[in-house]
């Protein structure tokens, strides 16, 4: 299981994983139950970790480096990708 932590953003304090990569939720999932399959995962995998807000946590294909937020409240899949405040929170702001 993946760790969490949280880090300084352009978009306030954000979840990260233990290496400070960026983590995303996607805001059709309302529950633990994952939406995001086949071509959603190849471009967003999965992050293997529970959150407090009960939700998967994904990242983004495209950030390739530590602090890299590159998808920012993007709408794709049928649903918008948000970084997450440290309550598991999306923010909106782009």
């Amino acid at each position: 299981m993946a760790q969490l932590a949280t880090a300084e953003s352009r978009y306030g304090r954000i979840l990260v994983d233990g290496s400070g990569r960026t983590v995303y939720l996607f805001d059709i999932e309302r529950d633990p139950t994952p939406r995001c399959y086949d071509a959603c995962a190849v471009s967003w995998p999965p992050l293997l970790a529970t959150t407090a807000s009960g939700h998967p946590l994904y990242y983004y294909v495209g950030d390739r480096n530590v602090g890299d937020i590159k998808c920012q409240a993007v709408i794709e899949f049928g649903g918008g990708w948000y970084v997450v405040d440290s309550r598991g929170n999306k923010i909106t702001t782009r």
